[in-house]
């Protein structure tokens, strides 16, 4: 089956059916608003900008540490960010304008004011169907599409090549459960992922599953991942400060903070019912929902458990007077990292029901003790570093009481098996300056040579 063929059943399947595939992600809030930009009417144009996309908030931080990196790779023209969720929208505009209380995605796009970390416009991605890529290419055009992790969309890679636009991957990844999918259509990515410049993906794993794919061997690298680059700063920092001080003193005493982060459906309950079963009535509880619109749901089940519930937005901090059998539940996208800070242990969500986890360096980079469950599949690698260094532990729904029992029983020991996880980040070296420049190195490249489409 020609490329050809495989577009238009594309394209045909996706005008069919992207409106009701939109309703779910809807109605649960994880997309939507900015839709003139979605419907390729964007107003970031004339500048011709390289454009990285990002599909949420994980990519977007990632994304803003590349965009951040090419001035001192030598490239300090206009660049375009755009991200695909509501979320990875607002934590992106927050980190942009850092001064403004921008929670409704409502952002500027031209201003640039003194404030903003770079010379960087934002925008929602355009959707792939009903000519919206053609028409956002056009009102953009930019010099460069550099796509994070990986969120490859047939129509705009396919528009993005017919204008021999350089196409980029960086930080590329493919979980298992996706190549797999992938590989059922093989013969269509394949050509699309030869329309690459570069893939430049986070391990050997990953380079192996896209060239397995199709992609060209010979422009898929090894280049690493930046998502953990403002962690490796955050981690120095900490270490600093305990040398500094001399001392690892814990801060827990006789209210000790358990922070529950990035929870998902379900597993608030578990976390719940863990603490309400430890025999201490001085903890302070903080949950962290995954997704925001589910604050409602996730107060519901920690007043059916007998929890009075506190929206984090009505104190903004940690430390006010506490009530006992109470919980804060986190309201506020873009805070939970430097929440981790103030944290005694650190639960991290998306872990005990199935999932994939979330990012388990994330309260690392503060030395504290971590605990996640069973599902680390996105973060394998390093949930299994952490674990042989004796700075985090796993437990199932069942046991989470006891570990958390454990770890407050003796918070100094905790606090030091912790710090090994900051001193694990410390030693790492930041990636996206290398990134950055080799992206650079690949549009000098890209412009050098003259690139035919066959569709």
């Amino acid at each position: 089956m020609s490329l050809r063929s495989w577009l238009w059943a594309y394209r045909s399947l996706g005008s069919l059916a992207l409106a009701p595939a939109l309703i779910w992600p809807l109605v649960k809030g994880r997309f939507g608003g900015r839709w003139a930009d979605r419907l390729g009417f964007t107003d970031c144009g004339g500048r011709k900008p390289i454009w990285l996309h990002a599909a949420s908030v994980g990519e977007a931080a990632s994304g803003l540490a590349v965009l951040e990196a090419f001035p001192e790779a030598g490239y300090t023209g206009p660049k375009l960010m755009t991200v695909g969720t509501p979320a990875g929208l607002s934590v992106a505009s927050h980190k942009i304008w850092p001064n403004e209380e921008i929670y409704d995605f409502q952002f500027p796009n031209h201003q640039l004011n003194s404030g903003y970390i770079t010379d960087i416009q934002l925008a929602a991605p355009p959707l792939d169907f009903w000519g919206a890529p053609q028409r956002f290419l056009d009102r953009v055009d930019p010099i460069a599409l550099v796509i994070i992790e990986t969120e490859i969309w047939p129509e705009l890679v396919y528009q993005c090549a017919r204008r021999h636009i350089p196409l980029i991957i960086v930080s590329g990844r493919l979980s298992l459960n996706s190549f797999e999918r992938y590989l059922k259509i093989r013969h269509f990515m394949g050509p699309i992922l030869r329309f690459f410049d570069l893939i430049s993906a986070i391990d050997i794993s990953d380079r192996e599953r896209f060239v397995a794919l199709g992609s060209d061997n010979d422009r898929t690298i090894i280049g690493g991942s930046p998502k953990f680059d403002r962690l490796i700063a955050k981690a120095s920092n900490y270490i600093a400060q305990i040398e500094k001080n001399n001392s690892l003193e814990s801060q827990t005493n006789n209210s000790p903070i358990i922070l529950a982060g990035s929870t998902h459906h379900g597993e608030e309950a578990i976390i719940l019912k863990a603490v309400n079963s430890l025999d201490n009535n001085n903890i302070r509880l903080i949950l962290s929902p995954r997704h925001i619109p589910r604050v409602k749901e996730v107060a519901d089940t920690a007043k059916s458990l007998g929890f009075q519930t506190i929206l984090y937005s009505q104190t903004n901090n940690l430390t006010a007077p506490w009530v006992p059998k109470s919980v804060v539940i986190v309201d506020r996208v873009g805070v939970l990292a430097d929440l981790y800070a103030q944290a005694d242990i650190a639960v991290v969500g998306g872990s005990f029901l199935g999932g994939t986890g979330h990012n388990p360096l994330e309260p690392a980079a503060y030395g504290r003790p971590t605990v996640f469950g069973l599902y680390m599949d996105s973060f394998l690698n390093e949930a299994q570093d952490l674990r042989a260094l004796g700075a985090a532990s796993v437990a199932a729904p069942e046991n989470l009481a006891t570990v958390l029992s454990r770890l407050l029983a003796d918070p100094l020991e905790a606090r030091a098996n912790g710090l090994r996880g900051a001193q694990y980040l410390a030693s790492l070296s930041p990636i996206a300056p290398l990134l950055a420049k080799t992206v650079l190195e690949t549009l000098e490249s890209s412009n050098q040579k003259s690139r035919s489409i066959n569709y």
